[in-house]
């Protein structure tokens, strides 16, 4: 998330202040929480047809007034997308002729004149034809001018039916009311749920790294996988993710396939070669293929490349955010995340190194004993830990192992990575 510290001062006060009597009554009470991304089933239990979606975002001064861009994720299956009460787009057909579009990636431009500073409400009215429904999968955010506001991995109101008076603000938009409506739903974002408009800091006056060939950000990347950072040796890799709190390395090894070897060459191909040749020629180019396909393409064994293991990072202590940026810079083969809270300037480095065959962090901060973390090492499937963690001292250890398939099917490669 990328916000002034304007945004933080309001949401900051949200856990400690109170609200004005009427203000926690405006919004009814069968408006519920759910997991953006995720199956609104989780919290509806089974239903189709239409559900409405909101959440409030609170935006710095420098954005009113400007044209943001909303990526809405992936919704099961069409939409209709409110800003501020205002529609800013759709994708598939809604009834009385309903048309799903469910893998479609929405995103949406908002127009300036729709954005203000301080709190802002974005409405999405969802018709599911059957299935999961809701905002199930993709990239959810808002880019404004100085960066992007994370809109996922905590939980957004959500409402069965349909009334298309809910797209607007059940209370003044430019009043106070309005402001602590927002707050208090920032409220109910839990511990580590990452609250639309939450707390990270980026200022635009945030400064370019020094290199020749970077590439880098004002913003970290969170579960935006075509944001991360890549590294890499030729055998050993990984996607930096996630951001400073929570902080992911996926790691990589050139071996993890599933699926066993097999021979894939069609023996005796080339004997149907010159007749597959006339065919084109005649202009039989249909059964040219059939006859290629048949003769020449060999049998097919279900086999998937394969991640190795997922490193999660949780540093806690972390309260305001400022001075945020990441980068990765090719000619050292290093990304780099620095970023300051607190007072405390802090620094991480990642590496792979080829001669020592590792993949490396190294977490620094400008003030002893200021870094405070949680480790995880998990797999999807196939994964777990071959031993008991072991400490000694300060030195801690983990071994984790496995075997990669494809959905339980075809056991491929046997895997184990150490974790020091």
């Amino acid at each position: 998330m990328s916000i002034s510290s304007k945004i933080v001062a309001l949401i900051l006060a949200c856990l400690v202040g109170g609200f004005a009597p009427g203000v926690l009554s405006v919004e009814p009470d069968d408006w519920q929480l759910i997991p953006v991304p995720g199956r609104w089933e989780s919290v509806f239990g089974e239903h189709d047809g239409f559900a409405w979606l909101r959440a409030y975002v609170v935006l710095p001064s420098m954005w009113a007034g400007q044209e943001l861009i909303l990526h809405a994720g992936r919704i099961d299956d069409a939409d209709e997308t409110f800003f501020n009460g205002s529609k800013v787009g759709g994708v598939g057909k809604l009834p009385p002729e309903p048309k799903s579009a469910w893998n479609a990636d929405r995103i949406y431009t908002i127009p300036g004149e729709l954005v203000r500073e301080g709190a802002n409400l974005i409405c999405i009215r969802i018709y599911d034809t059957g299935g999961a429904g809701g905002i199930t999968s993709g990239t959810v955010s808002l880019e404004g001018p100085t960066g992007s506001i994370d809109l996922a991995g905590g939980t957004w109101l959500a409402r069965k039916g349909d009334d298309l008076s809910w797209k607007n603000w059940s209370v003044p938009s430019d009043s106070l009311q309005a402001t602590l409506l927002a707050r208090k739903y920032l409220a109910t974002q839990g511990s580590g749920a990452i609250a639309p408009g939450g707390r990270i800091v980026v200022s635009e006056h945030t400064q370019r790294p020094s290199g020749d060939q970077l590439i880098w950000y004002r913003s970290p990347a969170g579960n935006n996988w075509t944001r991360g950072l890549p590294l890499g040796n030729g055998r050993l890799g990984t996607m930096v993710l996630g951001g400073p709190r929570h902080w992911k390395l996926q790691l990589n090894e050139d071996g993890i396939w599933a699926g066993t070897p097999t021979d894939r060459v069609r023996h005796g191909a080339h004997e149907y070669l010159d007749k597959a040749r006339q065919l084109i020629f005649d202009g039989e180019v249909v059964e040219a293929q059939k006859l290629l396909q048949k003769q020449f393409m060999s049998a097919r064994w279900t086999r998937s490349y394969q991640t190795l293991a997922d490193l999660d990072v949780h540093q806690s202590g972390l309260d305001e955010l400022l001075s945020y940026r990441r980068w990765l810079d090719l000619d050292e083969a290093q990304v780099t995340e620095e970023f300051t809270a607190s007072g405390i300037g802090f620094r991480r480095r990642v590496i792979s190194s080829r001669p020592d065959e590792c993949v490396a962090a190294i977490l620094e901060a400008d003030r002893p004993g200021s870094i405070f973390i949680d480790v995880k090492i998990s797999r999807e499937t196939g994964g777990a830990l071959v031993e008991p963690i072991r400490i000694d001292a300060n030195r801690a250890w983990m071994r984790f192992g496995g075997q990669a398939s494809h959905g339980d099917k075809f056991p491929g490669a046997y895997f184990e990575c150490q974790l020091s």
